[in-house]
């Protein structure tokens, strides 16, 4: 499925790094449920992925 995307998509992102410790953050915040990402722009202007905490009714955690 990646190679199909990258051969689709030339140079487009194709992928970020997380590390485990930022994940458990998300994680690991009350009422988290599991983790949405949103396509954005660094401070460069180049694209990036943003990860954010969700709760059970989907909604994103924006305190913490």
């Amino acid at each position: 499925m990646t190679k199909d995307y990258r051969d689709a998509n030339p140079g487009a992102l194709l992928g970020g790094f997380f590390g485990k410790d930022a994940l458990l953050a998300i994680l690991n915040q009350p009422e988290c449920v599991g983790i949405r990402y949103y396509y954005a722009k660094d401070t460069s202007g180049n694209p990036t992925l943003v990860l954010v905490g969700a709760k059970a009714d989907e909604n994103d955690i924006v305190t913490g």
